[in-house]
């Protein structure tokens, strides 16, 4: 695979399906879809390449460290986080790191983050 040859993208459990929306010329699966959404990101990672996916595009954070991506023949795209209002209005951010990762490559896409909502109600009175 050479920048630019991503054609088949899996979506992780934790990324919002409208993000299949920024690859309308690219074939789009969830791991749901794919009957995948019990599987660990290592499983996950074997699966995908199995099936030929190109890159997996997910929201956890924690997967670059638990992973050896040097191995893997597919790239991996780290979203800072999976509010879709957010991820949205990064959507040429996320769709470049897509299409430039390289075969077993790793981009970490910053949008920012939720705001934080403030309890409130009974409980927090005193």
């Amino acid at each position: 695979m050479r920048r630019g040859s991503v054609n088949r993208i899996l979506l992780d459990q934790n990324v919002p399906y409208p993000i299949r929306t920024l690859f309308p010329d690219r074939e789009v699966k969830t791991a749901y879809q794919m009957g995948w959404n019990a599987l660990g990101n290592g499983e996950l990672l074997r699966a995908a390449e199995a099936e030929d996916f190109a890159v997996m595009v997910t929201c956890d954070q924690n997967i670059r460290h638990q992973q050896n991506m040097a191995t893997r023949r597919v790239g991996l795209v780290v979203l800072s986080t999976n509010n879709w209002n957010i991820l949205r209005d990064r959507a040429d951010d996320i769709r470049r790191s897509v299409e430039e990762l390289a075969p077993n490559g790793y981009a970490y896409v910053e949008c920012g983050l939720a705001p934080k909502r403030r309890r409130t109600g009974p409980e927090l009175e005193m």
